[in-house]
């Protein structure tokens, strides 16, 4: 009885931690995408960063509707 216990236990605390791990991987909030880009115009591919400039422009990408 002991050993069924322990394993009903431990069956669930995995099943908990997975589905944990998915939900967290896929939170709403910080998980967006910025790119730096030098000047005001795009450079090609749009998505090149360049972080080391003085003038600049942003591009948000993959970002949850609520945060842009």
């Amino acid at each position: 009885m002991k050993r069924i216990v322990t394993v009903l236990a431990t069956a669930s605390l995995l099943a908990t931690v997975g589905v944990a791990g998915v939900q967290a991987n896929d939170a709403p909030g910080n998980n967006g995408t910025v790119k730096i880009h030098d000047g005001p115009t795009e450079p090609r591919p749009e998505v090149r960063n360049q972080p080391h400039v003085c003038t600049f422009h942003l591009h948000f990408f993959f970002a949850d509707a609520a945060q842009a």
